[in-house]
């Protein structure tokens, strides 16, 4: 019986500091908030702008990634569209850029052929499912994964220029 008590007691006290945990990282993120508030603008509207804002995921979010996400906004290759990017060309060549964003996948041009070779990077793991979620499409791993060793997709060049 007394062990009985005991893990149940164990098991109170446990969850009372999740609960605990959960309220203080609330409080913590609501002062955040109130802290960038500043002049007139009223706390709902930053708020609502910060809801509408693309957050990237701490393996997504990386200097490169924002600078060439950027550019191929000005281009006219992707958009914001709520919480998530919409890539207005075609899969593969979203796949060869995140790829040479996280992969470090370059483009090579072979002595014997007169084709530039998508060749891979670092062979660390492509961050598909997360890029899936930020673009709101499927299957970017096999997109890459059939087409790196092979001739760069067509239209290549335009992301190319984004890295210059």
């Amino acid at each position: 019986m007394a062990v009985i008590v005991g893990i149940c007691t164990a098991i109170g006290c446990a969850i009372t500091l999740i609960y605990a945990a959960e309220d203080l990282h609330q409080k913590k993120q609501t002062k955040g908030k109130n802290i960038a508030a500043t002049g007139n603008e009223p706390l709902q509207e930053i708020a609502d702008s910060e809801h509408d804002k693309i957050t990237l995921s701490p393996r997504l979010d990386t200097e490169l990634a924002r600078k060439i996400f950027a550019k191929a906004i000005e281009a006219g290759y992707m958009e914001e569209v709520g919480s998530h990017y919409e890539w207005i060309l075609n899969k593969v060549l979203l796949a060869y850029m995140c790829g040479r964003i996280y992969c470090e996948d370059y483009p090579e041009k072979t002595k014997y052929d007169d084709k530039v070779f998508w060749m891979p990077g670092r062979v660390e793991l492509f961050p598909g499912t997360e890029l899936d979620k930020l673009f709101n499409m499927k299957d970017l791993t096999q997109s890459r994964h059939s087409r790196k060793n092979k001739a760069a997709p067509v239209g290549s060049e335009k992301i190319d220029k984004l890295f210059e």
